[in-house]
């Protein structure tokens, strides 16, 4: 993707609308999917009609939309089903966490919506949450790898090593 350091593996006939794309991205618990399915939705499809009247470079008519999660079940998988069917090209920043001994832990088991991949090593986690290269984060309720990704979002604006852009917030008060 241009002026990015990484990519992904894309099918051919969707490459450009990669190349092209607005990144969102959703990331939470891969156990759960939560109660916020409509309100995600609804944000997807509200942004899509959003952006047929608008002209800013990153949300206008001829600027396609991504979603990136990790491609793993629960939440993510919920954020890449979303995609496929509002037609907004599933992405996803998968982690081989296979283990020494060959076990796949759950957060291994890639989701069936995910269009377009990259899969990083275990001892390349951060790397991978750099690589992400979102415009628009979205956070649900997750456990502690959500709060691990969110606090490197954070990081990532703080020093200004990526543009202030707008991070959502899901789930409850508490959370």
């Amino acid at each position: 993707k241009p002026e990015t350091d990484s990519g992904m593996f894309v099918p051919l006939d969707k490459v450009q609308t990669f190349i092209k794309s607005t990144m969102f991205g959703v990331y939470g618990s891969n156990l759960l999917t939560g109660p916020f399915e409509e309100n995600l939705r609804d944000i997807l499809q509200g942004i899509l009609i959003m952006r047929e009247s608008l002209n800013h470079p990153q949300l206008n008519p001829k600027t396609p939309i991504a979603l990136v999660t990790g491609g793993g079940p629960g939440a993510m998988e919920l954020g890449n089903k979303i995609a496929k069917e509002l037609n907004i090209l599933s992405c996803a920043k998968i982690v081989d966490f296979t283990q020494k001994n060959g076990m796949i832990v759950n957060e291994q088991r890639q989701n069936p919506y995910v269009e377009a991949k990259m899969t990083y090593r275990l001892d390349k986690l951060v790397e991978r949450q750099a690589e992400f290269n979102l415009d628009f984060p979205i956070f649900v309720t997750g456990g502690i790898g959500t709060d691990f990704e969110y606090s490197l979002e954070e990081v990532r604006r703080k020093v200004g090593s990526v543009k202030a852009t707008p991070i959502l917030l899901m789930g409850s008060v508490e959370y």
